[in-house]
């Protein structure tokens, strides 16, 4: 799928309006931050930073989901996102190490702000533009059920947090002429983006080392099993995300008389049963031949043991 035909998708557009509402607030924020020695003001415009990233990876994200498999990708360019999110992950930590060091500096070395009303402005334009962008992503959310634009919505919501903790720093200094403000806010927002930035890049490592994501199938599989009597249990669950798609591997234990065809229907039943609750999910079923003693003690006729549930 080409950019053109992302961006004419309501879930392009949402993408491109977060970017250009990011974008616009994080250079806003910069000039009249650098100008008025706010702190704070720095801090919220990484953040800003840090969701123009965070959107570009949602649209990135939409891009390669259309992507097919080929000849050198066979299982998809899903990991391609976490890719990139991982590296974002760094270059924000970074980021936020900088606002860190700066605050802390500030304690030590005060210094009044200047040009505090148009601060003040430009966080006010900053709270409008969050709100629309937000009231825009949720009417999208109702049309296309796109998970990827409530995550980044959820996300432009707290920064609505953000940038009312930074009006209140600016207005103390406003008011009372309490210095401490800026530098205050400015290493709680700044700690902010530290953690926002660990979780990303956790994130991010969990799926490009094929972190197990098994619980989510663990009690659909023990559900499935229950409606075919053929099915004596499971086990060998494996199961991995990379981009939109999960992959799932299990073996299943069946009778070691059913026949070939028998035993390929009710795999397919059981495919088909998970991909009603986990659409985007590529499966692969080996059947194992058990035998049940009168104690009603299964046994494996596979020579190697199971590794795993």
């Amino acid at each position: 799928m080409s950019f053109v035909v992302v961006f004419r998708s309501l879930k392009g557009k949402a993408a491109l309006f977060s970017l250009l509402t990011a974008s616009s607030l994080a250079l806003l924020k910069f000039i009249v931050g650098l100008t008025s020695h706010s702190v704070s003001l720095l801090a919220s415009a990484v953040d800003s930073l840090m969701d123009f990233g965070a959107s570009l990876l949602i649209l990135f994200a939409i891009v390669s989901a259309s992507r097919p498999a080929d000849h050198d990708h066979r299982f998809g360019h899903g990991k391609a996102e976490a890719l990139a999110s991982f590296l974002q992950g760094i270059i924000i930590f970074l980021s936020g190490s900088y606002l860190a060091y700066k605050s802390v500096y500030r304690f030590f070395v005060p210094e009044s702000l200047e040009a505090v009303e148009k601060a003040m402005m430009v966080m006010v334009v900053s709270l409008i533009m969050t709100f629309l962008l937000v009231l825009y992503q949720r009417r999208v959310i109702r049309k296309t059920n796109s998970v990827a634009i409530e995550a980044d919505s959820l996300h432009y919501l707290t920064d609505l947090l953000t940038n009312v903790a930074v009006l209140v720093a600016l207005a103390l200094e406003k008011l009372l002429a309490w210095h401490l403000a800026d530098p205050i806010i400015g290493l709680i927002l700044s700690g902010y983006v530290l953690y926002a930035s660990v979780g990303l890049i956790r994130d991010a490592v969990d799926i490009l080392m094929d972190k197990d994501i098994s619980d989510k199938f663990r009690d659909l599989l023990n559900e499935i099993i229950e409606r075919y009597p053929e099915l004596y249990g499971y086990h060998d669950l494996r199961s991995r995300t990379s981009g939109d798609l999960n992959f799932l591997e299990v073996h299943l234990e069946m009778p070691q008389d059913i026949r070939l065809h028998e035993s390929h229907e009710i795999a397919e039943k059981v495919i088909r049963d998970i991909r009603e609750v986990h659409p985007n999910t590529e499966i692969i079923i080996h059947t194992d031949p058990v035998t049940v003693d009168e104690q009603g003690q299964k046994k494996l006729l596979d020579k190697e043991a199971p590794r795993f549930y």
